[in-house]
């Protein structure tokens, strides 16, 4: 029996006949059977780390970019290290719109000027995680305290290094590898509840 390495979890590769789909199913494929070899192989994909749960840090959700998008953009990155969100509706014409806590936790309020996330919000959370909500035009805390989970911290805006206005969010999480091509991040809509409608 192959065993799996820590931090991977068993899957059945059964419907994944062949390598090329298997690569596109899995960036980070392990084979852990014989390829080849008869019936189903175990492959190891890495387990997704354990993360409080997190809300929507906006009221209106629409994904403008989603994580790992435009590569050539973001170099050296592999790509979008967030997911960006649009801020400008109806009810918002000058794109403004209130930023929540995704979840309780520790304020930083840090401000990059034009480069990067400009004026953002980073809040630790009790297990290690991270999020961080980027471009805004106002921050309503003071840096290191505490929120809650639904505390307004701030409104959106076009800080930083933004070609119009938006939102972006990010989530690193508990021991966040920082060579994973994306400073550490990880797509965080697995860790969002369902978009709403």
């Amino acid at each position: 029996m192959n065993t799996i390495p820590p931090g991977y979890e068993k899957i059945d590769g059964h419907k994944y006949y062949n390598r090329p789909m298997q690569q596109a199913a899995y960036d980070d494929i392990r084979v852990m059977g014989t390829p080849g070899g008869p019936g189903s192989f175990l492959y190891g994909k890495p387990k997704k780390p354990a993360i409080v749960k997190l809300i929507w840090p906006i009221d209106k959700v629409y994904i403008t970019q989603v994580f790992g998008a435009n590569p050539a953009f973001y170099k050296p990155l592999k790509g979008h290290d967030g997911i960006d969100l649009r801020t400008r509706f109806w009810d918002s014409p000058l794109a403004r719109r209130y930023i929540v806590a995704a979840a309780d936790g520790q304020v930083e309020v840090r401000n990059s000027g034009k480069e990067g996330y400009g004026l953002h919000i980073r809040i630790r959370h009790d297990d290690g995680s991270l999020t961080i909500y980027g471009h805004l035009s106002k921050v309503y805390v003071p840096g290191w305290t505490r929120v809650k989970q639904g505390d307004r911290i701030g409104l959106t805006g076009n800080t930083g290094k933004s070609t119009a206005p938006h939102f972006h969010f990010e989530l690193r999480p508990p021991n966040a590898d920082p060579n994973n091509g994306y400073a550490g991040a990880i797509d965080p809509l697995p860790y969002l509840p369902p978009i709403p409608k």
